[in-house]
C-alpha cells in the first residue's frame, strides 16, 4: 500500500488543490498573505502524511509527522476563516473547507491512534519504568 491509496491523503489533496485554485484568483495584497499562507498550510497535510507513511515503521517518528499534519489542518481551517473575514469567500464555502478540514483532522488522529495501537503487539518494547530492569543496571553474580 502506497500513501496515495490513503483516504485521507486524497481528501487532503483534492482541498490542497482547491487551496491552489482560490489563491490564484486572489488579488494584491491577498495574493502574498492569505494566498501563500492557504497554500503552504493545505499542501504541508499532505507532505506530512506522505512522510509519515514512509516513516510508519518508526512508531514515534510516524505519530510526529501525524500530528504535524493534524497542525497543518488546523492551520488551514484559520486561514480559510480569515479569507471569510476578508471577504474573500462566502460562508457557505468557508463552511464547506472548515467541516472538510473537520473530516481530514478526524482522519488522521483516527490514523494515529490505530498505528500507536497496533505497535503495542507482543514484540513492542515494554514502556520505560516497566519490565524487567535495563541490562546495565542488572547486578553481575561472581
Amino acid at each position: 500500500m502506497d500513501y496515495r491509496d490513503l483516504n485521507v491523503y486524497k481528501s487532503a489533496f483534492e482541498l490542497g488543490e482547491w487551496a491552489g485554485m482560490f489563491a490564484r484568483s486572489l488579488r494584491p495584497p491577498f495574493d502574498t498573505t492569505v494566498g501563500v499562507q492557504i497554500i503552504r498550510s493545505a499542501r504541508s497535510v499532505t507532505a506530512n502524511i506522505a512522510e509519515a507513511w514512509r516513516k510508519r515503521i518508526y512508531p514515534a517518528h510516524f505519530v510526529s509527522k501525524i500530528t504535524d499534519a493534524e497542525a497543518e489542518a488546523a492551520e488551514t481551517q484559520m486561514w480559510v476563516e480569515y479569507a471569510y473575514s476578508d471577504g474573500l469567500i462566502d460562508a457557505a464555502t468557508c463552511a464547506k473547507q472548515v467541516q472538510a478540514y473537520d473530516r481530514i483532522l478526524r482522519q488522521l488522529v483516527n490514523l494515529r491512534r490505530r498505528h500507536v495501537a497496533g505497535t503495542r503487539g507482543s514484540d513492542a518494547p515494554e514502556p520505560p519504568g516497566r519490565g524487567r530492569a535495563p541490562r546495565h543496571s542488572r547486578r553481575r553474580e561472581h
